[in-house]
């Protein structure tokens, strides 16, 4: 047997009924008619309080959770719902509307991040690309500025004999190699460069000259 206890509040002249079923021993030899008898001003609120219009767009989002509960609670127990003047047509209308408007909400929600989260990865992704831009420019900078510190800096030849061989030849092996070796045998960048324009340009004759002599 399913006994109802009925619990009123008052907000702003607006009340409100909340129904919950439990079965307690000292309620048990009721049945619902006596619900009427004991609370007999229940069921007259709960029409009226149906009747009122709650605008649920101005509502917040837990206030609208709280209300849907309510009505789902209610919802539970038809035979409660009968004793209204209704039948409850006015609590399914009430759990309809704040049930779309809370679906509309989560919805509006939800689009909002995942616009944000969109805005984010945009931003990121614009975030990366200009990295990679001037990854390049960075690199060329650095490059000139250190091809600009050694271009004129040639290496030594006795600390690369002595860094190769020290430890593996003695000093006189080491000074013979000294003595083959030219002090300039290493190029600086700027010889370097030098040598690789001539180079091209004399491969460029040699081209040239081997195609004059295929149209002679």
């Amino acid at each position: 047997m399913c006994v109802y206890h009925v619990r009123f509040s008052t907000n702003r002249s607006r009340t409100y009924c909340f129904f919950s079923s439990f079965l307690p021993s000292f309620f048990s030899p009721f049945s619902t008619d006596s619900i009427q008898h004991f609370f007999p001003t229940a069921l007259s609120a709960m029409s009226a309080s149906d009747k009122e219009a709650i605008d649920e767009t101005a509502l917040p989002v837990a206030e609208l959770r709280v209300h849907v509960g309510r009505c789902d609670r209610l919802l539970q127990h038809p035979a409660l719902l009968q004793r209204l003047q209704d039948r409850g047509d006015s609590i399914r209308e009430r759990h309809a509307r704040f049930s779309k408007e809370l679906a509309r909400r989560e919805a509006s929600r939800q689009e909002r991040a995942d616009g944000q989260r969109d805005t984010e990865d945009a931003k990121q992704r614009n975030e990366q690309e200009q990295l990679r831009e001037a990854a390049p420019l960075s690199q060329a900078e650095d490059q000139r500025q250190l091809v600009e510190k050694y271009k004129d800096r040639r290496v030594p030849v006795e600390d690369t004999v002595r860094r190769a061989y020290g430890g593996s030849l003695s000093e006189r092996e080491i000074q013979r190699i000294l003595a083959d070796v030219p002090t300039n045998y290493f190029l600086t960048y700027t010889e370097t460069v030098e040598m690789q324009k001539t180079a091209a340009k004399e491969a460029r004759k040699e081209e040239l000259r081997r195609l004059r002599m295929q149209t002679e």
